[in-house]
């Protein structure tokens, strides 16, 4: 199989996965109950949690495709960006959502349960360390796209733009829970760009032997 193909398919994980993903987070935002215990126990919220876990998994699988894709030209910079934002999404958006997808509907049905969910679930700690790290890796993941000029600037602006949104979103309850959306924009970007993209892959020059 040859690398473009790879890069292709790499790109259409990207590409399926973030429009997942982005139908997950909205769906969510429609349907999202007042309480936790109630959103846990919310039929249509647990399948849109599932679907957001399916669709941070496909983005995960296209993830080494597209750093690979500008690996020459990234440098260190998109080697570190690559990296934290790899395992930033793993552990919040794969391991986490998987918690709350299987592990604690199941435990907001039973009695015990749900006397334990309204009495106040502490927050994992090290999500205090996952957060900053998603955010640092897409910043540098940003600013790799825009140095390395493989994949158009504008995507990169994209990355760090949603960054940006999240303390807005945060700030306006409406849209609170919708500040994955511009992330997952960017990935679908990406995704489209990779399995559209015709150009040939840089390689280094290696120096030429010579012939005795």
């Amino acid at each position: 199989m040859s690398s473009r193909t790879l890069f292709r398919l790499s790109g259409l994980a990207l590409l399926l996965g973030a429009i997942l993903a982005i139908v997950a987070v909205v769906g969510h935002n429609a349907v999202r109950q007042a309480s936790e215990l109630a959103d846990l126990t919310n039929p249509p919220s647990v399948m849109f949690v599932r679907l957001l876990m399916v669709g941070a998994l496909l983005v995960i699988v296209g993830l080494p495709g597209l750093y690979a894709r500008q690996a020459e030209r990234a440098g260190v910079l998109g080697l570190i960006g690559f990296v934290m934002t790899f395992v930033g999404l793993l552990f919040a958006d794969v391991v986490m959502t998987a918690n709350f997808a299987f592990i604690m509907p199941k435990i907001a049905a039973t009695s015990e349960g749900r006397a334990l969910i309204e009495s106040g679930l502490p927050d994992p700690g090290f999500m205090m360390l996952i957060f900053p790290m998603i955010l640092i890796g897409l910043l540098l993941l940003g600013i790799s796209i825009m140095r390395a000029k493989v994949l158009p600037r504008w995507i990169g602006l994209l990355f760090i733009a949603g960054v940006l949104f999240i303390p807005v979103a945060s700030a306006v309850p409406v849209i609170s829970h919708l500040f994955s959306v511009p992330i997952f924009l960017a990935f679908a970007s990406c995704g489209y760009t990779l399995t559209r993209d015709t150009a040939p892959v840089a390689r280094r020059h290696e120096p030429a032997q010579q012939v005795s």
